[in-house]
């Protein structure tokens, strides 16, 4: 019985691995920030950098032909795109990429809806109807592993490394009428030296209001 009581007093002074670590953990905070849009043939773009409810900041844009806004969680961003033209528009998943200022590599990606197991496929387009929004989240494929002490799929941080990350582009190819159009977000990324309450479900960290 002693033995027993050892091996479980080592087992709990063990430290939590990122992707074991129970709900309400808390993780570096990075505030994230639109501070250009390089596109061809849009004009008249307008970037905002509003905070929230949960008072994060919600970098956004509009022209003529959409208006975004991204929500960056540590292991993913979120993005609800409006289609502001006049005619129907396609994402092109398969050309869109990710790059962060630490690695400085382009890196593919994948969307809301896909298998995991599918990442590497080819992405079939999705249409946004004019005037309507779509819902979207976007993750690196090469930053998800099955663990297999989890047993589950787990989202690598893409917001991490403290200050050495400063920079995060990423190119969303869009589809028109009138021909292909790509927007290249270039953002700002600066470390807080704080720690703001995080959840961790199906397999990726979400940050959560203070407020």
């Amino acid at each position: 019985m002693r033995l027993v009581l050892v091996f479980v007093a080592l087992l709990l002074s063990l430290p939590l691995s990122p992707q074991a670590r129970p709900k309400g953990y808390e993780l570096d905070y990075y505030r994230v920030r639109l501070e250009s849009v390089e596109t061809d043939g849009a004009r008249g773009g307008v970037i905002g950098n509003p905070e929230n409810e949960q008072g994060f900041t919600t970098p956004g844009y509009r022209d003529s032909t959409i208006r975004v806004v991204f929500t960056f969680e540590p292991t993913h961003v979120d993005f609800s795109l409006t289609n502001e033209s006049d005619s129907d528009f396609g994402i092109i998943w398969d050309e869109a990429v990710f790059v962060d200022g630490v690695s400085n590599a382009a890196e593919g990606v994948f969307h809301r809806g896909v298998k995991l197991l599918d990442r590497h496929d080819a992405q079939v387009p999705s249409v946004v109807v004019k005037g309507s929004c779509v819902s979207e989240s976007l993750a690196v494929k090469n930053r998800v592993f099955y663990s297999r002490d989890l047993k589950r799929w787990v989202f690598e941080n893409l917001l991490r490394d403290a200050d050495k990350l400063t920079q995060i582009k990423i190119l969303l190819p869009i589809e028109t009428a009138g021909g292909r159009r790509d927007y290249l977000f270039v953002f700002s990324v600066h470390w807080e030296n704080r720690k703001v309450r995080a959840e961790f479900d199906t397999g990726r960290w979400f940050y959560v209001s203070e407020k």
